[in-house]
């Protein structure tokens, strides 16, 4: 899914303050929008969030226009805005802020007690669960935010100036947290005063200067740029980015080397509508060569339905050479670690550290084979190594 803005503009009066500006970011991007002040940058994003109306040009999610949409069906629709201002309900704790988004979802009660012990421990909230919004410090208040802002599972997420009124410590906290999101692909754009601290975990960035955009590029195009530094960045900026050790996929995934971007979305999309999945697939190219891809479903899927995608995908021959992730499956017959995890044409084959082989069949049976001897690789894939392209096919909508 892709949120974009193609050619808005904004007069007022006489002043033309943005001139035609287009950008777009992707769910799993962070996308930075920057400038000096009276470039337009602000007056761009809330153009973007629903609170400014454009005179001209068109805001899209997906082939859907919402440049009429209010704020509140732009976050129906899955647009989540965290403002800069405190925007906690002072006189609830943090708990129940959480839960006021949380009785407004299609959830059950229970369902909605369950996510909400999850956005608790996410945030490490838990010491504070208790205490009202007004006695909070900036970097609570700002985690309790993004806690209450992922209540209603929103795709993107458009925050303004999540840096500021916060110490060197809390803004390090928040960048932590930016890069969790984009783990969940969630699409971010952020617009921020502290360019050091948005640059550091920016993929992409576009630079307004005079109503336009000045720039686009990676932090590292930016930096580098003397135009760019000479308007905005200042000749003795040193770009630091940030690095998380999050930035890594560890649940199920499939590796599948010399193959075609086309023959992955076909064949992936017809599994997906032959298991009726909820949750689509994250696709990403691995940086350097453009035909190996890593392939994440959804980190929700039980492991059978896992094999039995396996099974299927084999069955179907997707064109390359697939290997699936060695992964640490704690459900499965009381063993905590797989080190080998092959797939036949009616079952998969695990192998654990004690060398013990079981066939998992489709349907969900599990049978104890002979001993092989295998050795022991643990399997996590960092995301610096690869770029995301897309998901491979949104989530079906339920009826």
């Amino acid at each position: 899914m892709k949120l974009r803005a193609d050619n808005i503009q904004k007069i007022y009066g006489s002043r033309k303050v943005v001139k035609g500006i287009s950008l777009e970011v992707e769910q799993g991007e962070i996308i930075g929008l920057l400038g000096p002040n009276g470039a337009g940058k602000t007056t761009s994003f809330y153009m973007i969030v629903g609170m400014i109306k454009p005179n001209d040009g068109h805001i899209f999610l997906d082939n859907e226009e919402i440049t009429t949409d209010a704020m509140y069906k732009r976050s129906q629709k899955g647009i989540g805005y965290l403002a800069q201002e405190a925007s906690v309900f002072r006189k609830l704790s943090v708990e129940d802020n959480i839960m006021s988004v949380l009785e407004f979802t299609d959830r059950t009660k229970t369902e909605r007690k369950q996510r909400l012990e999850e956005l608790i421990d996410e945030f490490s909230l838990g010491h504070v669960r208790k205490n009202r919004g007004d006695l909070l410090s900036g970097g609570e208040r700002r985690r309790t935010e993004i806690a209450r802002c992922l209540a209603s599972d929103p795709k993107f997420i458009l925050l303004d100036e999540p840096f500021a009124g916060v110490d060197p410590i809390a803004v390090e906290d928040i960048q932590g947290i930016v890069a969790q999101l984009k783990n969940k692909n969630i699409g971010i754009l952020i617009t921020d005063h502290d360019v050091q601290a948005t640059l550091a975990i920016t993929d992409r960035t576009y630079l307004m200067y005079n109503g336009g955009i000045l720039k686009e590029g990676t932090p590292e195009e930016l930096a580098e740029d003397e135009t760019v530094r000479r308007v905005y960045l200042g000749k003795d900026f040193e770009l630091k980015k940030k690095k998380f050790d999050n930035q890594a996929v560890t649940q199920n995934h499939f590796i599948i080397e010399n193959a075609k971007e086309d023959d992955l979305f076909s064949s992936f999309s017809e599994v997906y509508h032959n298991h009726n999945l909820k949750e689509g697939f994250k696709l990403y190219r691995k940086k350097g060569n453009i035909n190996s891809f890593l392939v994440v479903p959804a980190d929700n899927m039980s492991f059978v339905d896992f094999c039995n995608l396996c099974i299927d995908i084999k069955n179907i021959n997707v064109k390359g050479n697939i290997k699936v992730s060695d992964h640490s499956y704690k459900k499965i017959a009381n063993y905590n670690d797989w080190c080998n995890f092959e797939i036949d044409s009616d079952k998969v084959v695990l192998t654990n550290r004690n060398n013990e082989n079981w066939d998992v069949y489709k349907n969900g049976e599990f049978s104890k084979n002979k001993l092989m001897d295998k050795t022991f690789v643990e399997d996590k894939i960092s995301l610096d190594n690869y770029h995301f392209i897309s998901n491979i096919f949104e989530p079906q909508k339920n009826t």
